[in-house]
């Protein structure tokens, strides 16, 4: 009511979003490492990352990260 009042109008407002922690150098260094080290899972990764840049990142990201790249996995083994 006191927005309604004070603006004259009852309009949603932008939902707030979360900052990404993912930044360049990181994005910059996720191909080489998938390349060199192709069968590191998402948590090696992610201390990998931690490692070198200091920036923790969950496994989520990560694979959301690698979704983008369009990068898939080369699969070992298979049915005989």
């Amino acid at each position: 009511m006191k927005m309604a009042q004070e603006e004259g109008f009852l309009y949603p407002k932008k939902a707030p979003s979360k900052r990404r922690k993912d930044n360049e150098s990181g994005m910059k260094l996720l191909p080489e490492d998938l390349h060199a080290r192709a069968a590191a899972t998402y948590e090696q990764t992610a201390n990998f990352l931690d490692a070198l840049l200091g920036v923790r990142v969950s496994k989520s990201p990560i694979c959301q990260a690698i979704k983008r790249l369009a990068y898939t996995r080369k699969k070992i083994g298979g049915r005989e």
